[in-house]
């Protein structure tokens, strides 16, 4: 039987997800979890991150922000960018008001 830290370890490789949880730093592999990043990104999870936001418009809200992100990682302007996706996310989540 597989524990949930081991599932949690299979989809980290399987995605490179940030884990979750202390156990599955502790029992992830050492040359990557012991790295500055990663010891970073511990932190963050034990002291500075949060749940999801509990509201139906997340996973709108998420996509249109992934696309941004990823329009300002090949080089289009930042300002523009996110300008134009505040506006998005705005006109997605007015269904929800």
């Amino acid at each position: 039987m597989t524990t949930d830290t081991e599932l949690r370890l299979k989809w980290f490789d399987f995605r490179g997800y940030v884990p979750v949880r202390d156990e599955t730093f502790e029992k992830g592999p050492a040359d990557v979890f012991n790295t500055d990043p990663w010891q970073i990104m511990l932190y963050e999870v034990n002291n500075t991150a949060e749940p999801r936001p509990a509201t139906p418009g997340y996973r709108e809200y998420e996509d249109i922000l992934m696309k941004a992100f990823k329009d300002i990682q090949v080089g289009e302007s930042v300002e523009n960018i996110l300008n134009d996706a505040a506006k998005e996310i705005d006109n997605a989540l007015k269904k929800y008001e």
